[in-house]
């Protein structure tokens, strides 16, 4: 049976098929990414879309973290959780450090055109 990781068969399905799973996520993740990235350059930059492009960019860590596990990088210590939590705490500081309110309005007001429209 190819869900039984007991055997070498089983634990080679699980790891191919979640391996897969990490590419296909972190493919919709680029592609999502880049659609938002489109709407601010045709739209201007709101809240919600720099929140959705900063939780994007954190989400590739957290996707390489846990390919890291996955191909057993140090397997026996439990690095994991902590690498996780990190980075959370790094997500969190840095964007309060990079106050979206006064970014969005730097980026918007710097894409306005003297008609007060967007500029091409």
């Amino acid at each position: 049976m190819l869900t039984d990781l007991t055997t070498g068969r089983g634990k080679r399905w699980f790891r191919r098929s979640s391996f897969a799973t990490l590419g296909l996520t972190a493919a919709i993740n680029a592609v999502a990414a880049w659609r938002i990235l489109g709407y601010v350059d045709r739209s201007l930059l709101t809240p919600l879309r720099l929140w959705s492009l900063t939780f994007s960019a954190w989400l590739v860590i957290v996707l390489l973290l846990t390919a890291l596990r996955m191909a057993s990088w140090h397997a026996h210590r439990h690095w994991f959780s902590a690498a996780m939590l990190a980075s959370w705490i790094c997500y969190v500081a840095f964007t309060g450090a990079l106050n979206p309110d006064a970014t969005i309005a730097r980026y918007n007001l710097d894409h306005l055109g003297k008609d007060g429209l967007i500029s091409e």
